[in-house]
């Protein structure tokens, strides 16, 4: 009897190791899943896009800069509306995005006129439908105006965080613009001092602010992420420079050359624009490498399909409350999403790799009868010889 219940025992070891292994308890694979757009004027089309942000209810919004306009999108990237503004002696360029608790979207601007000719910097506050509730800035360096404003972010309450790029800065503000704080200032680290300039920056291009308030920011001039408590407290950072071009892809994990965005989901994980490395990085809240993707892919000489999952200058990032990770790619003009693939993308892989084995098999049944016919009759294996070529032109030009 105890020689049974031992026997009974290993079964059911070797059982839930071999369900341990079957892919269904594998985790779920994160891969690319769709894309949207490509370079032109028209609806659902983008002029080098800045930025991609995601609301509660899944709608997309799109700073697409070269034409002068946000467009908002379905969850499935279907074109739904597009607001902007612009006149015979002006144009608007949005340059980030961010959204709030109530789905209000916030834009930071760059207004240009041209008669005569100057340019002002403002952050915007538009409702879902596209109307302008609220604006404030101007071209300065004193409290609430800005240099180049090209980050934007909102935590929980309302409280808004502009990355003022040229002047290397963060600013606060409340919901309706009201001026709160600012930190940071100029400071370069270089090879010779690679740490150091804790809470300053140069070009700080990105910020985002996660569940407990605390505030992360893309030193983009540094090649780097600092961290800080919400009143800008300094608390930690991480990265320094690498090219992946001279120090291979696995070469610069942790590292970037001019990070562009930063996203935070609901985990509180980060995900990084590796902008001229052409990837996404993620990372834990402490700085602990965990991930990457992306590769260099121009669509343009490449095709839209072949640069799946590939990037051309990404700049903008954003994750959804499901954990899909979206894109802005500026000179690839297109939108990117990732996440968790389903069983259903994985079983289509299959099916087409099978079908495709399945059709070689075909085809290799195929030559074998006609090589055998042609060895048993030579007046039938010139026909066969003609059927050969005319089905193999057919394929390639397709």
């Amino acid at each position: 009897m105890r020689k049974f219940y031992l026997l009974i025992a290993r079964c059911a070891v070797l059982v839930a190791f071999l369900v341990l292994l079957s892919p269904a308890a594998a985790a779920a694979e994160f891969g690319f899943l769709a894309s949207w757009g490509e370079h032109g004027n028209g609806n659902g089309e983008f002029v080098s896009p800045q930025d991609v942000v995601v609301d509660s209810t899944g709608n997309i919004y799109v700073a697409d800069s070269g034409n002068h306009r946000i467009q908002k999108l379905d969850t499935n990237g279907a074109f739904i509306d597009r607001w902007g503004s612009g006149s015979d002696n002006s144009i608007n360029d949005p340059l980030a995005l961010a959204v709030d608790p109530e789905d209000n979207i916030y834009a930071t601007e760059q207004h240009i006129y041209f008669n005569p000719y100057s340019f002002h910097f403002r952050v915007r506050q538009y409702n879902s439908a596209g109307d302008v509730t609220t604006e404030w800035g101007d071209r300065g360096s004193g409290e609430s105006e800005f240099n180049l404003p090209r980050g934007i972010a909102v935590d929980s309450v309302g409280n808004v965080y502009v990355a003022d790029s040229r002047n290397h800065r963060i600013q606060k503000f409340d919901s309706e613009g009201g001026f709160i704080d600012m930190w940071g200032g100029f400071c370069r680290v270089d090879v010779e001092r690679p740490y150091g300039c804790e809470g300053r920056f140069v070009f700080p291009s990105g910020v985002d602010v996660d569940s407990d308030g605390n505030v992360y920011v893309v030193d983009s001039g540094n090649n780097r992420i600092q961290k800080f408590d919400p009143e800008g407290g300094f608390i930690d950072m991480w990265g320094s420079f690498c090219d992946v071009e001279l120090s291979g892809l696995d070469g610069c994990d942790g590292q970037f050359y001019s990070p562009a965005g930063l996203a935070i989901d609901t985990n509180g994980d980060v995900y990084v624009v590796d902008t001229l490395n052409h990837r996404i990085q993620k990372y834990d809240s402490e700085g602990g490498f965990l991930d990457k993707w992306g590769s260099f892919c121009q669509t343009e000489f490449s095709g839209l399909d072949a640069c799946d999952g590939q990037f051309y200058f990404p700049f903008g990032v954003d994750v959804d409350l499901d954990g899909n990770v979206y894109t802005a790619e500026r000179d690839n003009h297109r939108i990117q999403k990732f996440g968790q693939l389903s069983d259903s993308d994985e079983d289509s892989d299959e099916d087409s790799d099978e079908d495709s084995d399945e059709d070689s098999d075909e085809d290799s049944d195929e030559d074998s009868d006609e090589d055998s016919d042609e060895d048993s009759d030579e007046e039938d294996g010139k026909t066969v010889k003609k059927t050969i070529v005319t089905r193999v032109r057919v394929q390639d030009s397709k």
